[in-house]
């Protein structure tokens, strides 16, 4: 049998029916992967698994080291209180401003051996707890700040001096290594001792109107009716208690309408006796030879500040009898003695031709009258 080709080719484009599928045949060898294709779109994630157990601690590392602190080098660094800006636990020098600011307590306490000095919670500075005071105060920086003293005040002569008056009380201030003291109403002047003369302290008296020892002796009668004024100077606050006058001679018999007062500078009545006819207010009698001090007690005792006050006293008598109280007087030979002394307004004496059966509240010592007699009073 011949070979053929179906179909054949002069039969060419006319295609038979396709026959039966053949059995496969055996697979033939495998052929060389393909190149990957592009990955898919990654899923969901999935839940996450238990814990495992945790494993076995490693080996301790080597010591590390730190390179620096504050600008000190490591690896051991040992800083200084200069280093971090704190003062030293042994003590130092602190410069610039320090403010101590504490929410309680004092902001400053310095110990010494047996004493401290504080600044209080109050801002007040204290010193010395176990003797309450300081030890010395200085004002200024002196050559020799307290000549060897000790409680005593170093005050530096004053580089500016006060031109103004203070209004409740007075400056102090050195000036050519003297003190000096600037007062309220301008007046300035150095504080120097104390003469050497008796005062009425030394009697036992607050104050005076002069020294008795230095007039003569011979007392006047007061006049039995007007109101006779001295003024007096109390030099430091004190109780006062009576009036004091010295009588060369007194037989006793003030009658009614007798009365003794302390007034102010502005005529107020700070302190008055009672009716001195009376046997509780009325002064001892006198008989001695020279005379005697006599009192009259007030009806309470009153604290008097240091300044001017003036005492009145009305006492009245039987002229007839001339049994009223003789007492001492400064020089009064004059028909009008001068009671100005100086260039303001004081007036040291003087009286009121009318009284009063009773110390009044007030007087007006513009108005009092320019007499020849000088009574000495004092206070006590």
């Amino acid at each position: 049998m011949g070979l053929s080709t179906y179909p054949a080719p002069e039969d060419a484009g006319v295609v038979g029916p396709t026959g039966a599928t053949g059995p496969q045949g055996p697979p033939g060898a495998k052929g060389s992967t393909g190149p990957m294709g592009p990955a898919g779109a990654q899923g969901d994630t999935g839940p996450a698994g238990s814990t495992g157990p945790i494993g076995p601690q490693g080996p301790k590392g080597d010591p590390g080291s730190v390179n620096t602190v504050n600008g000190r080098e490591g690896p051991t660094v040992v800083l200084a209180a200069s280093d971090v800006g704190a003062y030293p636990s042994t003590g130092g020098i602190v410069t610039g401003t320090t403010d101590l600011r504490p929410t309680s307590g004092h902001p400053l306490t310095a110990h010494g051996s047996d004493a401290i000095f504080r600044v209080t919670d109050a801002g007040h500075p204290y010193s010395n707890s176990l003797r309450a005071s300081f030890y010395n105060l200085g004002v200024g920086d002196t050559t020799t700040p307290f000549g060897g003293g000790v409680r005593v005040l170093g005050m530096q002569n004053a580089s500016t001096i006060p031109t103004s008056n203070p209004s409740n009380g007075i400056v102090a201030y050195a000036e050519g290594g003297v003190l000096k003291v600037r007062q309220s109403d301008g007046k300035t002047f150095p504080v120097t001792p104390a003469p050497n003369e008796f005062g009425p302290v030394d009697h036992g008296l607050v104050a005076w109107a002069f020294d008795p020892a230095l007039t003569h002796s011979v007392g006047l009668f007061t006049g039995s009716g007007p109101v006779r004024v001295t003024a007096v100077r109390v030099r430091q606050t004190a109780p006062v208690s009576r009036v004091v006058w010295h009588a060369t001679g007194y037989a006793g018999g003030l009658t009614s309408g007798s009365w003794a007062a302390i007034y102010n500078a502005s005529g107020t009545r700070v302190g008055a006796t009672g009716d001195m006819s009376t046997a509780t207010y009325e002064p001892a009698e006198a008989h001695n030879d020279g005379g005697a001090t006599i009192s009259s007690p007030l009806t309470s005792s009153v604290t008097l500040a240091a300044g001017i006050y003036y005492v009145a006293w009305r006492m009245t008598y039987s002229t007839s009898a001339g049994d009223g109280p003789m007492l001492l007087a400064a020089e009064s030979s004059a028909g009008s003695s001068p009671n100005f002394f100086g260039l303001n307004t004081l007036r040291r004496f003087g009286y009121f031709a009318t009284g009063a059966a009773a110390a009044p509240a007030t007087i007006t010592l513009s108005s009092l009258l320019n007499g020849a007699n000088r009574f000495w009073v004092a206070l006590a």
